[in-house]
């Protein structure tokens, strides 16, 4: 009765085959990485004794979900108690659901051909990770409900990422401007006056905006990082708040005028501007990024930016210094000046 290994799934198992008392038993002990043959033949003989004392079908692993029922339960979880992250992931949850959802079980090379799958399919792979990202916190979620043993998901090898620093340049963003008006107008120059995320912006009310202090609010329930923010609201965009609001029959800001309600997308004039505009390569969120960078150009203070952005981290705001490399090159530039100058016999005068 000894172990030997069979390929399943790409992974080399340990598994038992014998006949006790005239019935056949056969299973999988474990990945041959995670168990020796000794160990392997171990559990043989515990499988032996549980069979000799009828304790075999008790001892049978519990009932684990499949990667369908993993997701699906984790799609309902998500469209009750987190419907702005459900509703961002239809169109990779489509794709997810279709591939793991034909699988028994999920294995490293099942997450590697997925991989390429979508890379085959003109999806970029910061895209892929933040699939395979959701398919992992619906196994943690899993794992902790006792629905199944382990995440397959953790620590799979994502494709590389580098953050996004794209700005608008001061001519861009004349012309950008030039190409917008009304109401997307408005909100594009909320976007770069106040550094706001586009859903935040767009769901903007009146008893948000505190006008006798001048601040603007986002409620915990509307921020990423579930903490409220406030933030001060710019001298230009007063009159701008002040004449949608009274406008409005609802109180919102950005109000779309033939339903009373919000506006909750405005792709096609933002890409249309940028197009008119000759601006390739940019995102509505890059507005945020074009605040962020001015405001650390204007007032190299990397604490007060990280708070007016909402950052928990002073990590994620770090990302913005690349714009303070101008300011080392010049400094740079004038020690190479005064080494110059020593070299050419010229020394530079001692107080400098």
């Amino acid at each position: 009765m000894s172990a030997f290994v069979e390929l399943k799934k790409g992974i080399e198992h340990w598994c038992y085959d014998f006949t006790l008392q005239k019935k056949r038993y056969r299973g999988s002990l474990g990945p041959v990485a995670k168990l020796s043959k000794r160990q392997a033949e171990d559990e043989i003989v515990k499988i032996r004794a549980e069979i000799l004392n009828g304790e075999y079908e008790a001892a049978k692993k519990p009932f684990q979900m499949t990667p369908a029922q993993v997701l699906a339960e984790y799609l309902d979880f998500m469209k009750l108690h987190r419907p702005k992250t459900y509703k961002s992931y239809r169109y990779g949850r489509k794709a997810l659901t279709a591939y793991f959802s034909k699988l028994k079980q999920v294995t490293p090379l099942d997450i590697v051909k997925y991989q390429k799958l979508r890379l085959s399919q003109g999806v970029c792979g910061i895209t892929v990770n933040r699939e395979l990202d959701y398919c992992s916190a619906a196994y943690n979620r899993a794992v902790q409900k006792g629905l199944v043993k382990e995440n397959p998901f953790k620590g799979y090898d994502k494709f590389e990422e580098f953050p996004r620093t794209r700005y608008l340049s001061e001519t861009e963003m004349a012309r950008l401007l030039d190409n917008l008006d009304g109401v997307f107008k408005d909100i594009v120059l909320t976007a770069i006056l106040t550094g706001l995320r586009r859903g935040n912006i767009l769901c903007l009310h009146a008893d948000q905006i505190d006008f006798a202090n001048q601040c603007i609010t986002i409620p915990a329930s509307q921020s990423k990082n579930k903490q409220a923010l406030t933030i001060p609201l710019p001298d230009a965009l007063v009159p701008v708040f002040k004449a949608r609001i009274a406008a409005s029959r609802n109180g919102y800001v950005f109000e779309n005028r033939n339903t009373g309600k919000p506006y909750t997308c405005i792709k096609k004039p933002f890409r249309a501007a940028l197009e008119a505009a000759g601006i390739k390569d940019f995102r509505f969120h890059d507005l945020r990024h074009t605040f962020a960078t001015l405001a650390l150009l204007g007032s190299r203070d990397l604490r007060t930016v990280q708070e007016l952005l909402g950052h928990q981290s002073i990590r994620m705001t770090q990302k913005y210094t690349h714009v303070m490399s101008q300011q080392k090159q010049d400094v740079s530039a004038i020690v190479g000046g005064f080494v110059n100058k020593a070299l050419a016999g010229n020394p530079p005068a001692a107080n400098l």
